[in-house]
């Protein structure tokens, strides 16, 4: 009996190391931009949604200078048209902290609002990486 413990005591060991880990590094810097705001996006969760021309990319900002409301850092779920060139908020969170901890608002329904980036701005630049690679 003991060896069948042992046996499969191993074998859930050697699955359980198998599966995939996220890691922090998952997050990468892109750009710091005139005001001084940090961004980043998730090359893991970049993804081209089939026949649309859309394309679906997750980032996080870092404010230099937080906005009225006092938030210091957004997370987000941006989906991009990559033919037509605008981009709409799908999710949003804003934070207290740089941390991306605690939570103060979020919006979880798309936006129907259409946002044309602006050249060389954050979101130019995340629609570059999720529609042409980076």
């Amino acid at each position: 009996m003991k060896n069948n413990s042992q046996s499969i005591i191993a074998c859930l060991t050697l699955l359980l190391s198998l599966l995939p880990v996220r890691a922090s590094g998952d997050w990468i810097s892109f750009l710091e931009d005139s005001n001084g705001d940090k961004w980043w996006y998730d090359s893991e969760r970049i993804s081209k949604i089939d026949q649309s021309n859309e394309a679906l990319i997750w980032a996080r900002i870092l404010f230099a200078q937080p906005p009225p409301n006092g938030d210091k850092s957004s997370k987000m779920k941006l989906k991009i048209r990559c033919d037509l060139g605008f981009l709409t908020f799908m999710q949003i969170w804003f934070y207290n902290d740089s941390k991306w901890t605690y939570v103060t608002s979020y919006q979880l329904k798309p936006s129907e609002e259409k946002i044309v980036p602006t050249p060389d701005s954050g979101f130019s630049m995340l629609s570059k990486i999720a529609c042409e690679g980076s």
